[in-house]
């Protein structure tokens, strides 16, 4: 009776119902986690096949030059100075601005491994994103720059206006001197060109920067009655060349192409154009022209008769505006094909008997050369017939700038400024990756843990490596780790031994090891110890009761 009353006020069965829940909560989410993984594991390996390894952002380019005029007395010679910079619209993320970011904000971020390798081979990652500057997002860079000389006389050099037509009652024999429009323009016609000074920069030439500088010095004026007007510079920048869009073995969904045929490009694509014809560039350097057809070097006599503008030492005249060549944009297959499905569907062109077939219009007829055909066979017809043509290379930025010559010694020019798109390495690619790696190095761990806690409990047992005592040991390993039940502390201690330094591994497993040792060893010392108490107690008491009744 005593018993069941202490039973009644003791909070073993309240302690014990809470712990249970507990117990049962803490199962709930680790089965919740255990799924979360899975599912986070398999997006993962889907994003990296469906991810680019680069992302399509916006660079700023600024362009300017400056004058500086001789000084003989400190041996500095006239010069130009041309300089292009650029910056990304969007900040690039890297492992640098990252950590900064993790640093102002409190986010830990992605934590780094702290796993003693000293006895293993190479960390297998990729090597961290740095904080690219503008020079590395191009490949190559030409520069080619020619002088412009023209007369030191204004009236010779200018433009003249056309005289009008007069009535000979009306003419008074004034002045005839002809009329400038602009003292800044110049006819062309009277200038003179300089041989071409070709510079040129690849990337493995130096580190990142955020600018180039070309310093030029202009040859002297062939004459004394010519001077400098200004310097043409004509730019090629070639943008660097990336995995995304080079892609020379089968079909990729991230291959860009472009568009040939003008006829599918007023249809379809309006806003694309087409890129520009290649040109002899040995042509073009033998006749100075851009048609590249006449070989043949032409006098100015000749041009005069043939009625054709050039300068006064017979080359084509110069351009004095700046002029930009954006290349032609770039599609992939998947935009391609959704361009031709929604014209195919807007004119109605499917077989009403076979879905599947299209019956092409004068369009799609001279286009493809074609009266039917599957709509699955579009792509290999648009490649077959050379009506899309796949980009293996970027197209390079071609650039016209004139550096003017100005009054005053180092004046700097308003600088130019345009934005083009380009291609920049992305992190989520790197992150994607270093997630992959370090789940499948949590697997390794526990993987080879387990294959030495074999061989450590076949040591410790005096074992003999034979295929029965290796399965029992195996089949205890696989028990301790798999089942609900306490497993034999040794096992976990092998565990823990057997698993990496500083591991998630090896912790599991000392915490596992001291959680038997106190269940299996202690508890049931502790309990014993319990009962011999219990017993001395009831001894007492008995004693107590037979002191009282005598």
């Amino acid at each position: 009776m005593r018993d069941a009353i202490a039973m009644n006020d003791s909070p073993i069965s309240e302690v014990w119902t809470a712990f249970t829940a507990q117990m049962k909560r803490m199962d709930d989410l680790e089965s919740r986690i255990e799924a979360r993984a899975v599912k986070t594991r398999r997006r993962i390996s889907n994003l990296l096949e469906k991810t680019s390894p680069t992302r399509q952002s916006h660079l700023r380019l600024w362009i300017s030059h400056q004058y500086a005029k001789a000084d003989y007395l400190q041996g500095i010679p006239e010069h130009f100075k041309l300089q292009l910079e650029g910056v990304l619209l969007i900040g690039h993320l890297d492992h640098k601005s990252a950590s900064q970011f993790d640093q102002e904000t409190g986010y830990g971020g992605i934590p780094k491994d702290d796993l003693d390798r000293s006895k293993g081979g190479e960390k297998e990652e990729d090597q961290p994103i740095p904080a690219y500057m503008f020079t590395h997002f191009m490949e190559s860079l030409v520069v080619e720059l020619q002088t412009v000389f023209r007369p030191k006389n204004p009236v010779t050099a200018a433009i003249q206006q056309p005289k009008k037509k007069t009535s000979s009652r009306r003419s008074t024999g004034g002045d005839t001197t002809p009329k400038l429009t602009d003292p800044s323009q110049i006819d062309l016609r009277t200038c003179f060109l300089s041989e071409k000074q070709e510079m040129r920069w690849t990337r493995d030439m130096s580190d990142d920067s955020h600018a180039w500088c070309v310093k030029y010095r202009p040859p002297t004026p062939p004459d004394t009655d010519l001077e400098i007007h200004s310097v043409v510079a004509q730019i090629q920048m070639h943008p660097s060349s990336h995995a995304d869009i080079v892609s020379t073995e089968g079909y990729n969904m991230n291959d860009r192409y472009t568009i040939r045929h003008p006829l599918l490009v007023n249809h379809m694509f309006p806003h694309h154009g087409t890129p520009e014809q290649d040109v002899d560039e040995e042509a073009i350097e033998k006749d100075g022209a851009t048609s590249g057809t006449d070989s043949t070097p032409v006098t100015p006599k000749q041009q005069k008769r043939k009625g054709e503008d050039r300068t006064a030492d017979g080359n084509p005249l110069p351009p004095l505006d700046n002029e930009l060549h954006f290349p032609p944009p770039t599609l992939t297959m998947s935009q391609i094909i959704m361009a031709f499905y929604v014209y195919i569907n807007d004119k109605n062109l499917m077989d009403p008997d076979n879905k599947s077939i299209v019956v092409a219009d004068s369009v799609l007829q001279e286009v493809l050369g074609l009266e039917r055909f599957p709509f699955s066979q579009l792509q290999t017809t648009l490649l077959q017939k050379q009506v899309i043509v796949k980009v293996t290379k970027p197209y390079p930025l071609k650039i016209t700038y004139i550096l003017l010559k100005k009054m005053g010694d180092g004046e700097e020019m308003l600088p130019w400024q345009f934005d083009m798109e380009c291609a920049v390495p992305s992190l989520l690619g790197y992150r994607l990756r270093e997630l992959l790696r370090r789940i499948k190095r949590r697997e390794l761990e526990y993987t080879s843990s387990r294959t030495k806690a074999r061989y450590l409990l076949a040591a410790r047992r005096g074992l003999r490596s034979n295929a029965v005592e290796d399965n029992e040991l195996r089949q205890m390993i696989e028990a301790a780790v798999t089942s609900d039940n306490l497993a034999v502390p040794e096992v976990w201690q092998a565990l823990a031994r057997g698993a990496p330094p500083n591991s998630e591994a090896r912790r599991a497993a000392q915490i596992e090891a001291h959680l038997s040792y106190l269940l299996l060893e202690l508890l049931p010392g502790q309990y014993r110890n319990a009962l011999t108490s219990r017993q001395l107690v009831d001894e007492c008491e008995n004693l107590a009761e037979d002191a009282m009744e005598e």
